[in-house]
């Protein structure tokens, strides 16, 4: 059956829309999974968590276990949406139609979702805030960058944090600082193999200057020295400080992400549809995607107390003038 003037062209716009998407969104460095693919009515995704198990026995030759009781506790984080829609009139509409799509723009419906969806993953935001920071999700603390609190949960881990050394304008402070933020990442058992370090493009310049004497290597070569998979500069919008501002060279912050140690759920991906008017007057654009950030909780014995993690490690407040 021939392909329709109308087919092609929704399909057209809906790829221009998906591929823009794409360009915008940076969740797709970390691991998918499909939760129940086109089932919206989930509300949370679910998982288990192994209890503390008492240490293996030693003895001397012969089978003699320590006996544990498998104890798994179940927890949940919701499912959000994050979705935007253009209405095209019939003007607009008629335009398309007789001259196509390519100077109409509607990448821009694509970039938007990739950028609020990415700015959700990150900073636990949307971007309906004129003032740069975004607007806190109601309900939502499971992002890369939250802290957490206390000892943390399985709902909500901590990062491994700590403040920097002092001004990068001194060369051993920011190699204090790269050092410092790998030897925690390490300490908390995750792997630099698998691991990203992400800075705001702010801090491009200070991340690839080095110190005035021979060897001083810049802190982006010090992080590869020590074995971590790579670096990534992230718009700034999605690299909001722990001190709740956007970042400057003079008061940044780094993050050290396990990748293996976060993972995306679906229940709608990435979907574009245009809907025309029945009538011919006009159509409809709508893009949403529909996820569920997952950090794996690890649990340690710090100090006697069970103390829950995620695999992200950050160095805070850098000025790296």
């Amino acid at each position: 059956m021939a392909t329709t003037l109308l087919e092609r062209l929704t399909t057209q716009m809906e790829q221009k829309v998906n591929s823009a998407y794409i360009d915008e969104d940076i969740m797709g460095a970390f691991g998918l999974e499909a939760i129940n693919l086109d089932n919206i009515s989930i509300e949370k995704w679910y998982h288990k968590n192994l209890s503390a198990l008492p240490e293996a026995a030693v003895h001397a030759a012969g089978y003699n276990p320590q006996d544990a009781t498998l104890d798994a506790e179940e927890f949940g984080h919701k499912v959000f949406t994050v979705d935007e829609r253009i209405v095209l009139n019939e003007r607009d509409w008629a335009f398309a139609e007789r001259n196509g799509i390519a100077t109409l723009g509607l990448e821009n419906l694509g970039k938007m979702v990739g950028k609020g969806a990415s700015r959700f993953f990150m900073t636990g935001r949307d971007g309906r805030l004129t003032s740069g920071l975004g607007a806190t999700v109601e309900g939502h603390t499971n992002f890369l960058l939250d802290e957490g609190s206390g000892n943390g949960t399985l709902t909500r881990p901590l990062t491994v944090t700590k403040a920097t050394a002092g001004v990068w304008s001194t060369w051993a402070n920011s190699q204090t600082d790269i050092l410092d933020i790998i030897a925690n990442h390490q300490m908390k058992n995750y792997n630099l193999g698998t691991s990203v370090l992400l800075y705001p493009k702010c801090a491009s310049k200070s991340m690839r200057r080095g110190g005035a004497a021979t060897r001083e290597s810049s802190p982006l070569d010090i992080a590869f020295e020590n074995g971590i998979l790579g670096t990534a500069a992230i718009p700034d919008q999605y690299m909001v400080t722990v001190a709740n501002a956007l970042p400057v060279v003079g008061a940044f912050d780094l993050a050290l992400v396990d990748l293996s140690t976060i993972k995306i759920g679906y229940t709608r991906p990435l979907r574009t549809r245009t809907i025309p008017h029945p009538e011919g007057r006009g159509a409809k654009m709508e893009s949403e995607v529909w996820f569920a950030p997952y950090f794996q909780p690890q649990e340690m014995d710090i100090a006697g107390t069970a103390t829950f993690y995620k695999g992200v490690s950050t160095i805070t407040a850098i000025n790296g003038t």
